[in-house]
């Protein structure tokens, strides 16, 4: 996935399949979530691992804003790898908390 698109980014000069493979998640899963009933316990960290990770798109976007608001103590980039980080990490604990319903 992501290192294809930037292969392909990097080849034609497109970024459209990056965006795509970026951007789909942030629309499939709230869509999955409403057409599918849950199996197991604890989907709602689903919801906050994507909402880590829009956040963590977000802190990306606003890198260098972030940067000169702290002074240069933390960056935007820094902050998307925590935040990304953190956001599977819910990922990992709702895959070993969770039951089936």
């Amino acid at each position: 996935g992501g290192m294809a698109t930037a292969w392909y980014w990097s080849v034609k000069d497109d970024l459209r399949p990056y965006v795509l493979v970026q951007f789909y998640p942030m629309l499939a899963l709230p869509m999955m979530f409403c057409l599918f009933p849950a199996q197991y316990t604890h989907t709602h960290m689903v919801v906050y691992a994507l909402l880590l990770y829009v956040a963590a798109k977000y802190t990306e976007v606003k890198d260098r804003v972030i940067f000169n608001a702290t002074g240069g103590f933390v960056s935007g980039h820094t902050l998307k790898h925590l935040l990304a980080a953190f956001s599977l990490y819910q990922l990992y604990v709702m895959m070993h908390v969770r039951q089936q319903q």
